[in-house]
């Protein structure tokens, strides 16, 4: 058996956080490395499953100043394991409410996705607990103008508002915005797609991680690895793509 197809060089940005501290590299082979910009590096790497290392953000923020998006599809994403119960940014550009970002809500705690303007945010019915990971990703459409959250592979209600992805003055950011909305919480395998990844490629990534890794394709269907590990246990509930396409899906 093998591990199902790396999409890594098909997303814009994949930052898996496998450095305990400095930069973090950016694994699509696009180069949009983030640099540690603010706080305090963890003291000691937090291993998740077999081998990946989080980042802990204990008031840490990373920072690039990148190439924009606007006018486009989107979506983005990463694993969130909150360590209190205040709310905060994961990821994102987002500046003068204009942009796209990802973050924990204190009210209900909750994911918030934003994309063009503040009217334009949508705050997902699903709960993003505390001290328990859970993949976030949100999924904007140019053509309908439309945002969806997805929690664990699972899709959301979607934002029937219209939207419009507009380029943000502000740098990409992991960890921070442009305030001072600092979420305690660990934060790994964030991703930025140039597109809108249909509901399958968002189970995939959930599940199989990015790169693929954390299944094995010994058939059609992808089969998660039998661990303990958080691709396994928070995401057995959606319905996967084959584990051999060589691309996501778009929609």
């Amino acid at each position: 058996m093998t591990a199902s197809a790396d999409w890594s060089t098909q997303f814009w940005g994949l930052w898996r956080m496998e450095e305990n501290s400095g930069t973090r590299a950016d694994s699509s082979g696009n180069g949009r490395d983030l640099a540690e910009v603010g706080g305090t590096a963890p003291a000691a790497a937090a291993v998740e499953g077999a081998a990946s290392v989080d980042l802990i953000d204990a008031q840490e923020s990373l920072s690039r100043a990148t190439d924009n998006l606007s006018a486009q599809s989107i979506t983005f994403g990463c694993w969130a394991y909150p360590t209190e119960s205040g709310g905060g940014d994961i990821v994102g550009r987002w500046a003068s409410n204009v942009g796209w970002q990802l973050e924990r809500r204190v009210s209900g705690a909750r994911s918030l996705c934003r994309v063009g303007a503040v009217s334009d945010s949508f705050q997902s019915p699903g709960v993003m607990d505390q001290d328990t990971w859970t993949h976030a990703v949100c999924a904007y459409s140019a053509a309908s103008g439309n945002i969806q959250s997805y929690a664990n592979g699972l899709a959301d209600t979607v934002d029937a508002g219209v939207a419009t992805l507009a380029a943000s003055a502000t740098n990409l950011r992991v960890g921070t915005g442009d305030s001072a909305g600092k979420l305690q919480a660990r934060i790994d395998e964030c991703f930025v797609f140039a597109g809108r990844l249909d509901t399958a490629a968002i189970c995939r990534v959930c599940s199989c991680g990015v790169n693929g890794a954390a299944c094995s394709c010994s058939g059609i269907v992808p089969t998660q690895y039998a661990d303990t590990g958080r691709n396994a246990t928070m995401c057995g509930g959606c319905a996967l793509p084959a584990c051999n396409l060589t691309a996501p899906g778009v929609s």
